[in-house]
């Protein structure tokens, strides 16, 4: 959830760096479906930023970074369900979180523990990495 709502967070913030309708940065149309109004406008102003996208020199960049952000979060979420699986494993979560917060643990230390619990051991993490 966190990667979700950073990515949104980041992703708000780029869009917004741009004015309405300038390049990179799709138009917004006001479109009433159920009277027909805008629905042209509409269907216009997204083939004309597909076309401006397609034609863009860094759509490939914008396509790398996107999985690479889209990898990262699908990485997290495997891991974590790994790492908290079975019976133990939200207690564990729990535990670790409850230890951090009070200050008796290192977050590092924590997430070093979560990895063991997925299985992965900070030698394989430092041999494979």
């Amino acid at each position: 959830m966190k990667a979700w709502t950073t990515w949104k967070h980041n992703s708000k913030r780029c869009s917004n760096s741009l004015p309405n309708g300038a390049a990179g940065k799709p138009k917004i149309v006001r479109t009433i479906a159920t009277e027909n109004q805008g629905v042209d406008e509409l269907a216009a102003a997204i083939a004309e930023y597909r076309e401006h996208f397609n034609r863009s020199a860094d759509r490939e960049s914008k396509q790398v970074e996107h999985w690479k952000r889209r990898l990262v979060t699908l990485a997290g979420e495997l891991f974590l369900e790994r790492a908290v699986a079975g019976p133990q494993g939200e207690a564990a979560l729990d535990s670790l979180a409850r230890e951090v917060a009070g200050r008796k643990k290192d977050p590092y230390a924590a997430v070093h523990e979560l990895l063991e619990r997925a299985g992965l051991s900070r030698n394989n993490v430092r041999n494979n990495g």
